[in-house]
């Protein structure tokens, strides 16, 4: 008898063209170009976008599906913020981007 396996890992490389803007009072605009899918070492479930005001230990994250490239972070508060992104399989979350600062724009 033989048994085939199928191994998912989690992905091998991080979103390309990553950028954080910010267009309106007190947000940021986070986006990103999809993994190649010869990197995604799988079905690419999502991405995860981290982020947290600079020099804080807490981090955060929201998670968008796989066709999502680009999420607008509200009601942030007038700080620098460090920002990333990765994409996950079922196993796990793979190589994020490297961080990006940005201070939303002032509230009205």
């Amino acid at each position: 008898m033989y048994v085939t396996l199928c191994f998912t890992i989690v992905p091998s490389a991080a979103p390309g063209n990553f950028r954080v803007t910010s267009t309106s009072s007190l947000s940021l605009d986070v986006s990103w170009d999809a993994i190649p899918e010869e990197k995604q070492q799988g079905k690419l479930l999502g991405y995860h976008v981290y982020y947290k005001i600079k020099g804080s230990a807490v981090e955060q994250s929201k998670t968008v599906v796989s066709t999502q490239l680009a999420l607008k972070l509200q009601d942030l508060e007038f700080a620098t913020y460090v920002v990333r992104v990765a994409g996950y399989t079922a196993v796990g979350v793979g190589n994020s981007t490297a961080v990006q600062e940005k201070k939303p724009k002032e509230g009205g």
